[in-house]
């Protein structure tokens, strides 16, 4: 059963990154928000920073809007949970974290 996992979209960034604030995974990416690029670039990149195919993210809610709702397949809760808790640490792609998660608030 794929998960469910919230994010906060930052498009057209100049420093592409990955952070947890509140629980939420925030994902800037350098793409603009025009013909769906910045939203598979944020595909491409939350599969990186879990370490799963690209083909196993997609966005299944918040199409045009800055949160979003990824389906994500192949990965069970648990390892879900600690990569958030752990936040976006240096084996993501360019990941920051300032603030501990509240992972169990956003995974479903």
């Amino acid at each position: 059963m794929p998960l469910r996992l919230t994010v906060e979209a930052k498009p057209g960034n100049k420093h592409p990154s990955i952070s947890v604030r509140d629980g939420t995974l925030i994902v800037a990416v350098r793409e603009r928000a025009i013909d769906g690029r910045a939203n598979a670039a944020i595909e491409r990149a939350v599969a990186v920073w879990l370490g799963i195919r690209v083909s196993s993210v997609s966005i299944v809610a918040g199409g045009t809007g800055r949160r979003k709702l990824l389906e994500i397949a192949g990965l069970d809760a648990q390892t879900l949970a600690r990569r958030l808790a752990a936040g976006a640490s240096d084996d993501g792609p360019a990941g920051n974290s300032s603030e501990a998660p509240n992972p169990a608030s956003k995974v479903t």
